[in-house]
């Protein structure tokens, strides 16, 4: 027995209740995911261990890129580094040459008058070899210069050298 929705206030037999509780039942859950449907849906997606292989992959991809990006920030930095310390130790070794130039100076500036000084304690102690004071030409040039320089270095390696007292 059919009856009409819309009149509420005909008698209703229980099997005709739950036949049309069953219907109504069912049309809203029809739009609803069942279990099977789940259950296919799950299939196509990752399992654990693909995530976690993945995830590993991925994992040493972002950890390779980071060390290139690392190794080429350092070479950079070492470039520049070098760059940098090129110029001061260029800078230091300038100073350290100019001062050391300054000692030399000072120096050569206390004895640059030692050949007047020598010439004159020269005469003021030997001076019967006054004439000996020309200007030295080379043995070489004289003859016979040859013997006597071999005589003369005989007498000179013959005798002990002065020993000079040790600096502490």
């Amino acid at each position: 027995m059919m009856v009409d929705t819309m009149d509420m206030s005909a008698p209703v037999t229980r099997g005709e209740l739950r036949e049309e509780l069953d219907r109504a039942f069912e049309q809203r859950l029809a739009p609803l995911v069942t279990k099977e449907h789940l259950e296919e849906r799950l299939k196509t997606m990752a399992s654990k261990e693909d995530l976690d292989t993945w995830g590993g992959a991925l994992l040493e991809e972002i950890k390779k890129r980071i060390r290139e990006e690392l190794r080429s920030g350092m070479n950079e930095m070492k470039s520049e580094l070098k760059s940098d310390l090129n110029v001061e130790f260029t800078k230091s070794i300038k100073s350290m040459e100019e001062t050391f130039r300054k000692q030399v100076s000072t120096f050569d500036d206390k004895y640059m008058d030692l050949p007047k000084r020598v010439t004159r304690l020269e005469g003021a102690v030997f001076p019967d070899n006054q004439q000996d004071n020309k200007p030295a030409t080379r043995s070489d040039d004289k003859p016979g210069a040859k013997a006597e320089s071999k005589k003369a270095r005989q007498v000179t390696h013959s005798s002990k050298p002065a020993r000079s007292p040790k600096r502490r």
